[in-house]
């Protein structure tokens, strides 16, 4: 670090401390309410954080502020000095996960100003004006886990990511108009979808995070490409929206989850990557339709639950986009994407038809068996290799998740619904993963073959 870069950090900090300091007299001193006063800072420091680039050149000086901030903040949470931050009647993590936003956009972004800016103003205005509409004007509300949202602060939040996304693009980058508006609608309704399943305060780490790394990758597509993300987006959120409707079985939190998780996999890899992810939910949102459970069943998936559910193959999908591994991940995403539908459907099942003895190992089998056929199947069948290597490839998917399902009803199946903990432990992670991972090292082997033509 530069005697410049400390002495910026230095003013930088002084600024957050004087606007923490304001924020603090107005809420003991001038009667503020809380929720005013921590947006006041919310804002304030997204508008400091804007001139950083432009001041600090080592992310090390600005991984000290964040640091220290959080810190600061940390401490008048715990001895209570910082009531016009941690004075609001709900749980959140917001404030301490802002500095540390703040850093790992500079750490993505900080060579690209129009990126920066962009995920800074989403960070520092949207989600303010998301919060003051849907408080004030709020009528139409959804339901994210235990909290409401509205629909009018999540459209207040969409419309104000979209300027804070376009001016910064249009002022500090040659791109066409129609790249620029296109990718603006993409990324903000995105981030919109983010925001509101983020969890106590998860909004101000998962949001400009989500800018910065989509908005940045979609700028570089062609127009068509972006026109195709946007119209399948918007798709998912109406389709699955109706599918779910009907059905007590995710609430709006959660469709909003299975939403980013469908258009995610398409995103990370390509269309043959969400055809498993489709063709394995809709069959079980109908089922979950016809039978209608009773109030009594407490299986309804969540944010939080279906967060843990999708989380193996989620990063399947990432790390073949990050590795370009898309033909050898492809088997094992298969294989997660079945073992979770055959685990959360023989839970279901168990609890309507409650089997006993050999009727529940076989009808652990049996649901495995049909998660294979609206999983793995579709997919070999739109595959592009005719040689016979996809039957191999696909029956190894099938054997990992039967094995999976098998020993989830063996060891897991019968611990009672009580809450999201036991609704999806970490142990069934454990076996999606490891039906992953028995693909992975069949084809690392080459007991069976990788599966071809699945890139982007």
């Amino acid at each position: 670090m530069s005697g410049d870069d400390l002495r910026a950090g230095a003013v930088f900090g002084a600024a957050f401390l004087v606007l923490l300091a304001a924020a603090e007299i107005w809420a003991r001193r001038l009667g503020g309410k809380p929720e005013w006063t921590r947006k006041v800072v919310h804002v304030g420091g997204g508008a400091i954080s804007l001139f950083l680039p432009s001041h600090v050149a080592s992310p090390w000086t600005v991984l000290v502020l964040a640091v220290a901030t959080a810190g600061f903040i940390l401490a008048g949470r715990r001895w209570g000095f910082l009531r016009s931050v941690h004075g609001v009647n709900r749980k959140s993590r917001g404030s301490e996960y802002y500095p540390v936003a703040m850093f790992l956009v500079f750490l993505l972004a900080h060579e690209h100003p129009w990126l920066y800016a962009a995920s800074i103003l989403v960070l520092a205005a949207a989600d303010g004006a998301a919060a003051l509409i849907g408080t004030r004007y709020g009528r139409i509300r959804y339901g994210v886990e235990d909290e409401e949202k509205s629909l009018e602060g999540s459209l207040a939040f969409l419309a104000v990511a979209f300027v804070a996304i376009t001016v910064p693009m249009l002022v500090a980058t040659d791109l066409p108009l129609a790249i620029v508006l296109l990718s603006a609608i993409l990324v903000g309704l995105l981030v919109t979808a983010v925001e509101a399943v983020s969890l106590n305060g998860g909004d101000n780490l998962f949001v400009p995070l989500a800018v910065t790394v989509v908005l940045e990758a979609t700028a570089a597509k062609p127009q068509g490409e972006i026109v195709s993300g946007v119209t399948s987006l918007v798709l998912l959120f109406v389709c699955l929206g109706l599918l779910v409707r009907g059905t007590r079985a995710f609430n709006a939190g959660a469709t909003l989850v299975l939403v980013l998780f469908a258009w995610g996999a398409w995103a990370l890899g390509s269309w043959l990557w969400a055809i498993p992810v489709l063709t394995g939910l809709v069959p079980f949102i109908l089922f979950r339709y016809a039978t209608s459970p009773g109030d009594d069943y407490l299986g309804h998936a969540r944010v939080r639950v279906l967060s843990r559910v999708l989380l193996a193959p989620f990063l399947i999908a990432a790390l073949a986009a990050r590795t370009s591994a898309h033909a050898f991940l492809y088997g094992p995403f298969l294989a997660a994407c079945a073992a979770v539908l055959a685990m959360s459907s023989w839970r279901y099942l168990v609890w309507l038809r409650k089997p006993e003895g050999l009727a529940r190992t076989a009808g652990a089998a049996l649901t495995a068996l049909a998660a294979w056929a609206v999983v793995v199947l579709p997919a070999a069948m739109l595959h592009l290799d005719t040689s016979g290597t996809t039957l191999a490839a696909a029956t190894a998917a099938f054997v990992a998740s039967l094995l999976a399902a098998v020993l989830f009803d063996r060891f897991l199946g019968s611990r009672p619904l009580i809450d999201s903990a036991t609704l999806w432990p970490v142990r069934q992670t454990g076996l999606v993963v490891l039906a992953a991972g028995l693909v992975a090292a069949a084809q690392w082997n080459e007991w069976v073959p990788a599966w071809k033509a699945v890139s982007p």
